[in-house]
């Protein structure tokens, strides 16, 4: 091969290699900078009171039926999405089964209610600050309920690796901060909370995970 040739060819793998790092460059740069246009969160209410959804009549089909679409889950802010896995209508199944770590796995692998949903909100950049400032300002008794409800599914999604593994541990050490003021809140207002360890019967289900060896450290330290 003559030297011309020889230049030709570094000149265009010179080319290629700059090509694609400004596109990966710039495709990263998009995703972290994406701008999210829908601020609420998804209307189940909607659907639920729908004559469509009277005449559903198999669990499966009304779990289906409650799938937020893709177009609309993925222009969420990390917030209203957070705010919709939350208050999923069935996510209160996760507590009809012999453990929270059983429910979840059987909603979100079995069933892949929330799969896609979780699996976009645990993408986003900021999901660890809106997950931490969300659980600090649940109230333990809810305005509509005789005691918080979603604070209870709240903390059995925080205590899946599947939903916080992924988070840095300095996030990991503050949740853990929130879950111990949450349950003293909880263990204060005994005559609504017949127990105020679902956190922590949570993590339990999941020894190994990295919020686990968190909450066992902090609680040694104590």
């Amino acid at each position: 091969m003559s030297k011309r040739t020889l230049g030709v060819v570094a000149t265009l793998v010179i080319c290629i290699i700059c090509t694609s790092v400004i596109v990966i460059h710039f495709t990263n740069a998009s995703s972290s900078a994406r701008e999210y246009s829908i601020m609420e969160p998804y209307d189940y209410d909607s659907i639920i009171k729908s004559a469509r959804w009277r005449a559903i009549l198999a669990r499966s089909d009304r779990g289906a039926e409650l799938a937020i679409p893709e177009d609309i889950y993925v222009n969420m802010s990390t917030d209203a999405l957070l705010k919709s896995v939350v208050s999923y209508p069935f996510l209160i199944d996760i507590t009809a089964f012999n453990s929270y770590r059983e429910g979840f796995m059987t909603l979100f692998h079995e069933r892949e209610e929330l799969y896609h949903e979780i699996n976009e909100l645990v993408s986003r950049d900021d999901f660890g600050s809106v997950l931490i400032n969300e659980y600090k300002d649940m109230p333990i008794v809810h305005p509509e309920f005789e005691y918080n409800i979603y604070l209870e599914l709240m903390e059995i999604l925080i205590a899946q690796p599947e939903v916080t593994g992924g988070l840095p541990e300095s996030d990991l050490y503050t949740l853990a901060e929130v879950a111990e003021q949450k349950h003293d809140e909880k263990a204060a207002a005994n005559h609504i909370y017949s127990s105020s360890d679902t956190f922590y019967q949570a993590v339990a289900e999941n020894v190994g995970s990295a919020l686990y060896s968190v909450v066992v450290s902090s609680t040694v330290e104590r």
